[in-house]
């Protein structure tokens, strides 16, 4: 995981949901995006479903915007875009 500017960018890991849930707590107003490698099919026992990241995240206050890598690149992986539930590109 990396910060990027005012956002962070983390790539498709077991672990970035726990890392969300424990490290984004304390950050969340200085966050002015996410983007996160996705899988959208679990790929394994101790991995975490999409709909559970976005639950995490929409309870810290950010929420789904958009795909922002082809969708043909990595089946099942995608790089998605998250912003702040304030951000006026949501409305």
């Amino acid at each position: 995981m990396k910060i990027v500017g005012s956002g962070v960018v983390a790539p498709a890991v077991n672990w970035f949901l726990e890392i969300v849930v424990k490290g984004l707590n304390d950050h969340c107003e200085r966050v002015s995006f996410i983007i996160a490698e996705v899988s959208v099919r679990k790929s394994s026992v101790e991995s975490y479903r999409f709909y559970e990241l976005v639950n995490a995240l929409w309870d810290r206050g950010f929420s789904f915007y958009t795909v922002v890598s082809p969708l043909n690149s990595k089946p099942f992986h995608h790089d998605m875009l998250f912003l702040p539930i304030s951000n006026p590109m949501l409305q």
